[in-house]
């Protein structure tokens, strides 16, 4: 028999519900404001609210696919703390319908 088995709580003065396994990964849904959050030992986590779905990783990430990976928003945006590096093995391509601003303290074409 496990020592430390598998914990279902729930506490119903906030509507949360906790399932949490023995390695410590833990599902927690709250009712009462509208979220779920899946998160790993590591502290790695997933959160649907209504702000979103924010991924959160304590190390690197990767997304990986056979296919396409296709990003669609009204905005996108990256920052990097250090640097920003965009590849494409065959071609890269940057356009609008608007005006373009490529900005940097010293830009560098070829």
């Amino acid at each position: 028999m496990n020592s430390n088995p598998l914990q279902i709580e729930y506490d119903s003065s906030t509507q949360t519900l906790t399932l949490t396994t023995p390695m410590n990964h833990r599902i927690i849904i709250r009712e009462s404001s509208d979220s779920l959050l899946i998160q790993d030992s590591h502290q790695n986590q997933l959160t649907f609210d209504s702000k979103g779905i924010s991924l959160e990783s304590q190390g690197d990430l990767t997304l990986r696919a056979k296919g396409d990976i296709k990003i669609e928003a009204t905005h996108i945006k990256q920052h990097a703390e250090t640097s920003l590096s965009l590849k494409g093995k065959t071609s890269a391509e940057l356009s609008a319908f608007g005006q373009t601003t490529i900005k940097g303290a010293m830009v560098m074409i070829n």
